[in-house]
């Protein structure tokens, strides 16, 4: 009888040890991921930014970049201000940057 209570003594702290060696690896897993998340957060906000300075959307839409997208049936625009659910179809201009 003392060995079967030592048996499942032995198991329950091998039990517990497992999840005392597994727990922290979890935590830094979640918090590398949440690390990578908001460094693509400030990536993606720097290179929008950077675009916008160097006028992108509007390079793009002179140089026929768009043109030639629309032509392939992707429905992009490469101005922030412009959405493509708010793409006018013949224009190829949103409702906010028609001038």
């Amino acid at each position: 009888m003392d060995t079967q209570i030592d048996l499942f003594l032995t198991s329950i702290q091998t039990f517990w040890g497992q999840i005392g060696l597994f727990l922290p690896k979890l935590l830094a897993a979640i918090v590398l991921l949440f690390a990578g998340w908001l460094i693509a957060r400030l990536l993606r906000t720097g290179v929008q930014r950077g675009l916008d300075a160097l006028g992108f959307g509007r390079l793009a839409e002179k140089s026929g970049l768009e043109a030639i997208l629309r032509q392939g049936n992707i429905d992009v625009s490469l101005r922030r201000d412009c959405r493509p659910d708010l793409l006018d179809g013949d224009s190829g201009c949103c409702h906010f940057c028609r001038q």
